[in-house]
């Protein structure tokens, strides 16, 4: 596989590699070929997870990839899906992966519909249930909050009109 940056580079320390193909992931400017080439490009020199997150939230990160990073074999891989709200088409199988941890990334999100939360709450393991719970009174709270701003706009629109 060609380097992501240079294809002529000569430069024999991955450190370094590392930390341009960093740049590159956290880029929001990256295309999604790219972000596909970095993965690849990470995989071969250093499973290091905090690259593949950089990946995973991209806003450029399509399906593809995101697609990818789900099925990879770590589950702290696949738990950086989580984090990305295109990964929607994939939280079903997220929600339902055999990693604890990988149920406790998604529970801790509020990208995803209730009822993907609801699901959780009856978790196997007590830890994602418990994160469930908290994630779904967290987003309860913010649509209360929500609400009463708009009332209140509301009702300070129809003082001004009397």
């Amino acid at each position: 596989m060609h380097s992501v940056i240079y294809e002529d580079s000569t430069d024999n320390d991955s450190t370094e590699r590392l930390a341009e193909l960093s740049l590159i992931a956290g880029n929001a400017e990256t295309s999604s070929e790219i972000l596909k080439s970095v993965f690849f490009e990470f995989k071969q020199l250093c499973p290091i997870y905090d690259l593949f997150e950089k990946l995973a939230v991209n806003p450029n990160a399509d399906l593809d990839l995101l697609e990818m990073l789900a099925d990879d074999e770590s589950p702290i891989v696949r738990g950086v899906v989580a984090k990305n709200p295109k990964s929607i088409s994939l939280m079903w199988k997220l929600a339902k992966d055999r990693s604890a941890y990988v149920r406790y990334e998604i529970a801790k999100t509020s990208h995803f519909p209730d009822h993907l939360y609801q699901s959780l709450v009856n978790d196997d393991d007590p830890r994602v249930s418990r994160r469930a719970i908290r994630t779904l009174r967290r987003m309860k709270e913010h649509d209360s909050l929500f609400g009463s701003i708009v009332h209140l706009f509301s009702e300070m629109g129809h003082r001004k009109a009397s």
